[in-house]
């Protein structure tokens, strides 16, 4: 997978921009909610994703699969 760089990954998160891309045959999202606080949300389509409160800590904890999504981010 060759994923975008960490700018335009922060870019798409500011202006809360859904997206989707796919991992291993399989269709991951990237989406947006408040449960009280709003947050950030990477899963695989049709199941519960994984919660972040902040793009710093989505960047340094959002795995995809068994890997971080960090190592499919492009060096800038």
């Amino acid at each position: 997978m060759n994923f975008m760089t960490t700018d335009e990954l922060k870019s798409y998160i500011e202006e809360k921009r859904e997206f989707e891309f796919f991992y291993d045959g399989k269709k991951f999202l990237i989406t947006y909610g408040n449960d009280g606080r709003q947050f950030i949300q990477l899963g695989q389509e049709f199941s519960v994703g994984q919660k972040f409160y902040s793009f710093r800590e989505f960047l340094a904890d959002a795995k995809v699969g068994n890997h971080f999504l960090r190592e499919y981010i492009q060096s800038l």
